[in-house]
């Protein structure tokens, strides 16, 4: 299970804040509440997702008060819709191997019958943290830029009233990642 916060700055920045992966073995429900607890301290209620697990996700989500929506788009949609961003330069990232591995290794491929490309991971390879990243990105730079008004500088708030401040990812990034290896060897990536 994967988790990525991210959010749109000035000028149509997209900045991925926090990516987590839970590799397994990993208790399901205990991976939910670490979440929603994650969600809850950027002050966010709602999470975007794709329909792997069924039904069982959003009821895991609600048990915490977040609502789980399932996204329309495919994962190879989504990676050519923030592929611009890219291009672009408009995207800051967090410094994890993982992710750049992931990232690195995505294949375009035509798809049969004149269907467009497809972007997806090679053979025994994972993108779990790509996909998560990629999403949240995406989503972000879909959302319109709030800002800060000169009332909420003054008080230290975000516009919509929450303690989260996008301001202050300087003081984020000086934290150094925690990368652990799960009993299987695989890595496990806590920013």
């Amino acid at each position: 299970m994967t988790l990525a916060v991210s959010h749109q700055a000035r000028g149509g920045r997209v900045v991925l804040d926090r990516l987590i992966v839970s590799a397994p073995p990993f208790e399901p429900d205990a991976v939910i509440e670490k979440y929603a607890e994650v969600l809850g301290a950027y002050g966010l209620a709602s999470v975007t997702g794709d329909r792997y697990g069924g039904e069982w996700v959003p009821a895991a989500f609600r048990k915490h008060s977040i609502n789980y929506r399932t996204t329309e788009d495919d994962k190879s949609a989504i990676y050519s819709a923030a592929l611009p961003l890219s291009a672009a330069g408009r995207v800051d990232l967090l410094d994890v191997p993982l992710l750049e591995t992931e990232l690195r290794l995505l294949e375009r491929r035509p798809r049969p019958g004149g269907r467009g490309d497809s972007i997806d991971h090679p053979p025994r390879a994972h993108d779990d943290a790509a996909n998560a990243a990629r999403g949240a990105l995406w989503l972000a730079s879909k959302s319109q830029w709030m800002g800060r008004s000169l009332e909420s500088q003054a008080r230290g708030l975000h516009i919509s009233g929450l303690d989260y401040d996008p301001w202050t990812r300087d003081e984020q990034r000086a934290r150094e990642p925690t990368v652990t290896r799960d009993s299987w060897g695989r890595l496990i990536t806590d920013l």
